[in-house]
């Protein structure tokens, strides 16, 4: 793994954790992976990592038992462990782009008069969770509690895009060390198409670089990888997101 992999790959799953200990939801390690769980069901549920070749059937037994979340992320996207994960009924159901830039690569977009973004702001919450929760997450939501809980602790920060006073878009920023990751980016659908995402991405990235973090990481899906590149991002490895059959 190359130190920017390493770095994106320490960003995400940091993200995770952290967000399920603020929250008091369960979290830890096991066979070498960490894990995040709210066990009402909802976000975030994941196993976290590589297990390597020896730990492969403990971590998908446990899953198996429920003793660990049904859902798995993993820089590990083909090779061995794939089959293996595959013959034990644990299928990638999609894949990710981790992505990153330092401050020489930032191209900033051009802003769209018609929308502002409000920061950090308590008031925009209820608009946040709701954007977040209808037009990004399927299956699974964020808790009321998330907002409340990341704001004290100076590690995130949030943002939503409003277009004519309607909330539009969504945003999300992680520090750890000299990295942060962004998350959590969404548009509503009737406003697609009007550069909400890549503005509100944009506005991270500038945020993050001013308070002198000199790397920042994201995981793209394919739509929105191309996004990304025109803000100045470069893959530099991918992920599997995994699912044991019926759990």
């Amino acid at each position: 793994m190359t130190g920017i992999a390493h770095k994106i790959s320490s960003n995400i799953f940091r993200f995770y954790t952290r967000s399920a200990e603020l929250c008091g939801y369960e979290s830890g390690k096991k066979a070498g992976c960490a894990y995040a769980w709210n066990r009402k069901g909802s976000w975030p549920s994941f196993v976290l990592g590589d297990p390597g070749e020896a730990g492969i059937r403990e971590v998908v037994l446990a899953i198996g038992t429920g003793a660990l979340p049904p859902f798995w992320i993993t820089e590990n996207t083909g090779g061995e462990l794939v089959r293996k994960l595959d013959d034990a009924g644990v299928r990638v159901i999609r894949e990710w782009s981790g992505m990153a830039l330092g401050a020489a690569d930032f191209q900033p977009c051009v802003s769209n008069p018609k929308v502002h973004i409000r920061s950090n702001d308590p008031g925009t919450n209820r608009d946040w969770l709701h954007i977040v929760n209808t037009e990004l997450l399927t299956g699974s939501q964020v808790g009321n509690d998330f907002l409340d809980a990341v704001a004290s602790s100076g590690e995130f920060r949030w943002m939503v895009a409003y277009m004519d006073e309607e909330p539009v878009g969504t945003g999300l920023s992680f520090s750890s060390g000299d990295t942060c990751g962004l998350y959590m980016i969404a548009t509503k659908g009737t406003a697609r198409g009007a550069g909400v995402g890549t503005m509100v991405s944009s506005q991270l990235v500038a945020d993050a670089l001013e308070s002198g973090h000199s790397t920042i990481v994201l995981h793209a899906t394919a739509m929105g990888k191309n996004i990304y590149r025109k803000l100045g991002f470069r893959e530099e490895n991918r992920y599997a997101v995994m699912w044991h059959l019926g759990q």
